[in-house]
């Protein structure tokens, strides 16, 4: 089982739902010439297409996306903070990434 919990959509009571997260292999970064926070910014647009990430989910950590990925939080940032600008994810302090949609 993965030490790292992906919280789901938001309960009547407010708390998210967790669920054991995907693999790290699962955020296997693909590749390529780009620098890594477009590379972790198109992961996450693939993810949301692909409806394996749903609006109200939450994201994992950042330091616990950074480690899945192999990259660095400031990595992690940069690529949310893309996601943010286009209004695919909320960022809260205290409460983490949600994504809005996709």
């Amino acid at each position: 089982m993965c030490s790292v919990m992906e919280q789901g959509p938001l309960t009547d009571s407010g708390r998210a739902e967790t669920r054991p997260c995907a693999t790290g292999r699962d955020w296997a970064l693909p590749g390529g010439t780009a620098p890594r926070y477009r590379q972790l910014y198109a992961l996450i647009r693939q993810r949301l297409s692909e409806g394996k990430l749903r609006p109200g989910a939450r994201l994992p950590e950042e330091r616990h996306l950074a480690r899945l990925c192999g990259v660095s939080r400031t990595t992690v940032r940069g690529a949310l903070a893309l996601l943010d600008a286009e209004g695919l994810v909320r960022r809260r302090t205290r409460v983490g990434t949600v994504i809005c949609g996709g």
